[in-house]
């Protein structure tokens, strides 16, 4: 995966990250306050940016989940099923998506 999709893909998740906000009728501050995390750590996840565990974070608040994950499996679980069903180590994915392994496996 190259540096631009990598880059579209983080932009459509943060984008779809405010619909999920805004269809909970949530402020970025509101949602900061709940999920206990920094109303800039929202704008960034929302711009495109930050981290995964302050995304898996703020998903499970807003009780919001991927089009092909089920329903009753949790977001890391899926993360970690998917990655394996695609062939993926650890190592390659975090290398691939230009993240620490240990905040992969966190």
């Amino acid at each position: 995966m190259n540096r631009d999709h990598l880059n579209a893909a983080a932009k459509r998740l943060g984008a779809e990250l405010i619909r999920a906000r805004e269809h909970r009728r949530l402020t970025q501050r509101g949602l900061a306050a709940k999920a206990g995390i920094g109303r800039v750590t929202v704008a960034n996840l929302e711009s495109g940016r930050g981290s995964v565990a302050a995304l898996i974070t703020a998903l499970k608040f807003l009780d919001h989940r991927f089009a092909d994950q089920p329903s009753g499996v949790a977001l890391g679980h899926w993360i970690k099923q998917s990655r394996k069903n695609v062939g993926l180590s650890q190592e390659r994915l975090s290398s691939q998506a230009d993240i620490a392994k240990f905040a992969l496996v966190r």
